[in-house]
């Protein structure tokens, strides 16, 4: 009955013999953008800094600008959710990440836009929300622009049920994952395990109601990883699937 771990066995001893000889090829640069920002005066008029993640932090600004770009360019668009349980018409959403790669620099973007801070506390507190709920809504609901996700008919219906249509659905790395191996497990982890050097990092978090107790900065670069690494996977899972026949 083990035998179907036989291939995903071998895959993980050679990547073991490459990774003691070189480094490994996992790269978060995208995930890690800070703005300095002023927040107060000191000492004899000296300014008092901050730094802020801006892709786990953003402003209403921000958000815009990031959803206005991926109309702009027409991207695909790669979206995970995360929730505090695994009932998608009875949950609560915590965020919602979102990555495309830009075509005129050729690099990732990607964007965590929380809906709800630890505690439960609502993160947009001066009514923003409702600017940047309009601009998601439009970006989710069209269908020019391609959405990808891993298991996404479980992130359509959460946001669905948020009031959020989703179109445009195009690829699903977990569907694609099934048709080249049926028989292994299809979880985010396991897949980026086979064919990336991500390090594991579905032990971040603990679900259900305990996600809405995690430390912001926790969940919401948990959520950008999970972005990252679908993203990375589809270009890979598509050469299999065309390599062999399920795709034209």
């Amino acid at each position: 009955d083990m035998a179907k771990y036989e291939r995903t066995t071998r895959g993980d001893f050679a990547k073991a013999a490459r990774l003691r000889k070189s480094r490994p090829t996992w790269n978060e640069a995208p995930l890690w953008h800070w703005a300095t920002e002023v927040v107060g005066e000191g000492v004899g008029g000296a300014p008092i800094t901050q730094h802020r993640l801006t892709t786990c932090f953003p402003t209403e600004t921000e958000v815009l600008n990031f959803l206005g770009d991926v109309w702009r360019f027409g991207a695909r668009l790669t979206f995970d959710v995360e929730t505090t349980g695994e009932q998608a018409m009875d949950c609560r959403l915590l965020c919602i990440g979102l990555g495309f790669v830009d075509p005129m620099v050729g690099i990732e973007r990607v964007l965590c836009v929380p809906k709800l801070s630890c505690g439960g506390v609502p993160y947009w507190t001066d009514g923003s929300w409702a600017h940047v709920a309009e601009a998601l809504r439009a970006v989710l609901g069209s269908h020019q622009i391609p959405k990808l996700g891993h298991n996404i008919v479980f992130d359509k219906l959460v946001m669905e049920s948020q009031g959020f249509p989703v179109g445009g659905y195009a690829d699903d790395t977990m569907t694609a994952h099934h048709v080249l191996d049926s028989e292994l497990p299809h979880g985010l982890g396991f897949v980026a395990s086979t064919l990336l050097d991500v390090r594991f990092w579905k032990d971040d978090v603990k679900g259900d109601e305990g996600w809405l107790n995690l430390p912001d900065f926790t969940l919401r670069t948990y959520n950008l990883r999970d972005i990252l690494v679908t993203m990375r996977l589809w270009p890979l899972l598509e050469r299999q699937l065309k390599q062999f026949g399920f795709m034209p």
